[in-house]
Order: C-alpha cells, then sequence, then structure tokens
C-alpha cells in the first residue's frame, strides 16, 4: 500500500521532480539562497495543488507548502 506523499510523487510533473531533486543537491550556495529556493519550490507546489483542487482533482494541499501563499 502506498503512502499518500508516494502517491504525490508519482502524480507530479516529472520536470517539476527534476528541478527540485537538482535544488536539492545544489552544493556551494549560501543558507539564504538556498532559503530563497525552498520557498519558490513551496510556492510553486502550493499554487498545484489549489489548481488541481479547482480542476476538482484531489491533492493533498499541505501547510508546508502552501504556508507561504
Amino acid at each position: 500500500m502506498q503512502s499518500s506523499r508516494e502517491r504525490e510523487r508519482e502524480e507530479e510533473p516529472k520536470n517539476y521532480r527534476e528541478k527540485v531533486e537538482d535544488m536539492r543537491a545544489v552544493e556551494g550556495r549560501s543558507e539564504g539562497e538556498n532559503r530563497v529556493l525552498r520557498a519558490i519550490s513551496s510556492i510553486h507546489y502550493g499554487i498545484t495543488n489549489l489548481q488541481a483542487k479547482a480542476e476538482g482533482q484531489e491533492r493533498n494541499c499541505t501547510v508546508r507548502y502552501c504556508a507561504l501563499l
């Protein structure tokens, strides 16, 4: 049985997953730059969830991803 996070990950567009993984893999950036990248990622994910809900699709929009909206 898959967890809800595993299901969400399968539903995420591949290019988005690759971007997030690339951002996590980047080293040599300052903590401030990493914070900004995480914030952008969170906002993008939150907007994606809200769009899915508006279209009638169920997606878990967690506080972690929507806190910045």
